[in-house]
Order: C-alpha cells, then sequence, then structure tokens
C-alpha cells in the first residue's frame, strides 16, 4: 500500500487528530491547547455520555428487566483517560484480565474439520459441574480464546456460576478441513448438540460479539426458532447489516484493520484450503496482499461458503436478515463510537418489532471495550453487569415458569 493511500484513509478515519496536527505544524496552537482541549473532551464524555434502552413493554419482559438495574437505569461512563474509539480498542487488544493466568481449557474437538469447544475453568478445578448452566461463549472475528474481552467473560461467568464453553469456529482453526457442505450455522448446530450428547437436557446461555454476534444471532433467527436449545443470548457490537457496514468503512483504517486480521486468521488455515483445491479454487497469493475488506471476502468468504458474490455474502449472512425470526430472549449492547461496526447499521424499527430483543446503545464504548470510569488506574469492562443481570433474570424467569 503507497503512503499516499495510507495517509488518505487515516484522514479519512480520523480527521480531527490530522485537523490539530496541521494546526500545530504551522503553529496556530501549541502543546497547551492541544492538552486543554483533549481534557476538556474528556471531561465533556464523562458529563454527557448517556446509554439509551429500548424495549417492548409488556407482562413477560417487565418481568424480565425488573431485576436488571444496568438495564433499567443505565448509568456508563467511559474511562476518563479513554474516550476515544481507538485508544480504547488499542487497550483493549493488548489487555487481560488479572485472573487470566489461572484459566485453562479442556478441548472438545467436535469433528475431523476442524470445529472445537473450550471448556474453561481455573486451574485450581478439575471438573466442571454437570449441575450449572452453560454459557457458550463465540468470539468475534479472530476467534482467539486468549483475547482478553473473551477472557473477561469467561472469568465472570465462572464466578457467576455457568460452565462456560468457548465454541472456535474451524475456519479459525489450524487444523480446519474443507468439504463440499460447509455450512457456518449448521456447524454451531453441531457444537450446540456436542453440548447436549455431553450433559442431559443442558440450559444453554449464549453470548457473542462483533463477527461472532451477527453469526449467533443469525443463528438464534435461523435454527434456533425452531429448536430453542439456546435459551437466552447476548448480543455485543454487532455489525447486523454486513454489506451497509462494508460500505461505511470503505477507504478507512478501520477497513484495512479488518482486513489485516483476517488475513493474519488465513494464514492459519492455508495449508488446509490448498489441499483442497478440488474444491474451490482460491488464489493464496492475491489474498496475502489485499488490502480492503471486500477484496478479501471476494477472494476468499464467499468462495468458501459457495455465494455468488461478496455482496450477495453480506446480505446473506446478515444478522438484519432474521432478526424478526428470534424468539427467545435476546439483549443486543452496541455503542455509537465504535469504528468496526458503525451505529448506522443499528435496525432500531426491526428491533422494536421484535418483543424479544432488548437494545441498549450507548454514545461511547468503542467496539467490545466499553471501559469505565469506576477504577482510575485500572480497567473494568461495564457492559458484564447488564450482560449477567439479564441471563439471571432470564434462568430465573424460565424456571418460574
Amino acid at each position: 500500500m503507497g503512503i499516499c493511500k495510507i495517509m488518505l484513509f487515516l484522514f479519512n478515519s480520523f480527521p480531527i487528530p490530522f485537523i490539530i496536527l496541521a494546526l500545530f505544524i504551522f503553529k496556530y496552537i501549541n502543546l497547551f491547547h492541544i492538552i486543554i482541549a483533549y481534557f476538556s473532551y474528556c471531561l465533556y464524555w464523562q458529563l454527557f455520555t448517556k446509554v439509551k434502552f429500548y424495549y417492548t413493554k409488556n407482562k413477560k419482559n417487565d418481568e424480565i428487566i425488573k431485576n436488571c438495574p444496568s438495564i433499567l437505569n443505565p448509568h456508563y461512563k467511559p474511562h476518563i483517560f479513554l474516550p476515544f474509539c481507538i485508544s480504547q480498542m488499542i487497550i483493549c487488544e493488548f489487555w487481560h484480565p488479572k485472573k487470566a493466568k489461572q484459566l485453562v481449557y479442556d478441548v472438545q474437538n467436535i469433528n475431523n474439520n476442524g470445529t472445537k469447544l473450550y471448556w474453561a475453568r481455573f486451574s485450581d478445578i478439575k471438573k466442571e459441574n454437570s449441575n450449572e448452566p452453560i454459557l457458550l461463549v463465540f468470539p468475534g472475528m479472530t476467534g482467539i480464546v486468549e483475547d482478553g474481552y473473551v477472557q473477561n467473560i469467561v472469568i465472570e461467568g465462572i464466578y457467576k456460576g455457568y460452565n462456560v464453553v468457548i465454541f472456535k469456529m474451524r475456519i479459525l482453526d489450524e487444523d480446519f478441513k474443507l468439504n463440499e457442505t460447509f455450512k457456518l450455522y449448521d456447524e454451531i448446530d453441531e457444537a450446540v448438540d456436542a453440548i447436549f450428547q455431553k450433559y442431559k437436557n443442558p440450559k444453554i446461555y449464549a453470548i457473542s460479539g462483533s463477527y461472532g454476534a451477527n453469526n449467533l444471532v443469525h443463528y438464534l433467527g435461523r435454527i434456533n426458532s425452531k429448536r430453542k436449545k439456546i435459551k437466552a443470548a447476548i448480543s455485543i457490537s454487532n455489525p447486523y447489516d454486513m454489506e451497509l457496514c462494508e460500505r461505511l468503512l470503505e477507504d478507512t483504517f478501520f477497513s484495512w484493520l479488518i482486513t489485516y486480521l483476517e488475513r493474519k486468521n488465513f494464514k492459519k488455515i492455508k495449508k488446509g484450503v490448498e489441499d483442497f483445491k478440488n474444491i474451490v479454487n482460491i488464489n493464496t497469493e492475491y489474498i496475502a496482499k489485499c488490502d480492503d475488506m471486500k477484496s478479501y471476502d471476494e477472494e476468499f468468504s464467499r468462495k468458501i461458503f459457495g455465494f455468488k458474490s461478496a455482496d450477495d455474502y453480506y446480505r446473506s449472512i446478515s444478522a438484519l436478515r432474521v432478526l424478526d425470526k428470534v424468539n427467545i430472549p435476546l439483549l443486543c449492547i452496541n455503542s455509537k463510537d465504535d469504528g468496526l461496526t458503525s451505529f448506522r447499521a443499528i435496525p432500531y424499527d426491526d428491533i422494536r418489532l421484535n418483543e424479544n430483543i432488548f437494545l441498549l446503545v450507548s454514545d461511547k464504548g468503542a467496539h467490545m471495550c466499553f471501559f469505565s470510569n469506576e477504577i482510575l488506574f485500572g480497567l473494568r469492562q461495564w457492559h458484564l453487569k447488564p450482560i449477567f443481570e439479564f441471563l439471571s433474570s432470564c434462568q430465573k424467569f424460565s424456571e418460574e415458569m
């Protein structure tokens, strides 16, 4: 990628910092002005960040949320030193909760193609309690079990009394193998069935973020609406409309970032793809040079899943298409400053039309971050409060029915 193109999409993504830098270079402002402006911005969002809650008011929903104070009266203020989306995302990339080192995973192979379940526990606990409800976690695009935001959900889930298991798509695993009938949502269903084989009539609750949240909600509408094996679910930073999000990201830093992560994932499964060129012909050399999301998905994603084009792929897998079919309690959490999944793609009307869906939209929070000001010199993710209040209330509600 040429230096001019890099500068252009950085400017498209972050115009204000570039303007401030230009003013500083030409000495219209000095460092003192920049520091004052930064802290003024931090203070502004401490005072004015709001979270809006949308849901269909009826007896069932009122019963579910009556014990969820973080949802009924949401109060989130971003970490005072991390008011920007990109700053929260950078910190989130390298941050790991304190208890993360005590996590160990018992790996369960679902099939011979690379689909796996990672059963999480603390190192001093030998075996999970079979009587506890299951918390099924879907990581985002990277699919990395060791991501800090995944670990934080896992740790909180264990503390709240869940058997926590992480689903890893085979398209993100080094043991990837390809066959003619590779359908993502059937793979999820296969993993859910594996949990039912492991436990007798388990109560499964699911949680996911980003691309994984899109896949989870699509599964809830397409398959779980008929089978109801998952009792309630959480969606964080869901793109909802993949086609619209791709267009909004075009020629931005975040498009490059997603493509970089996709190329990084592809390196893990490159051999598995090359071994099955008789099934699908993918130009691996071209993929290594892709610098935008659509080019990558045109050459790889749409071919691997059997779609006619990248746009066809985006439209077909978007959660937006099946929101009306979701028939279990679903809490969605989004942020207006999310750089990867634009708030413009949030389908407010479709969500309002489905009485099973609850929506929290915050002014700040970035993508899967939501670092709050509860700890001045530490990191705590706000969205875990409404998540586990909601799941606990859904669990009690289903037991009382």
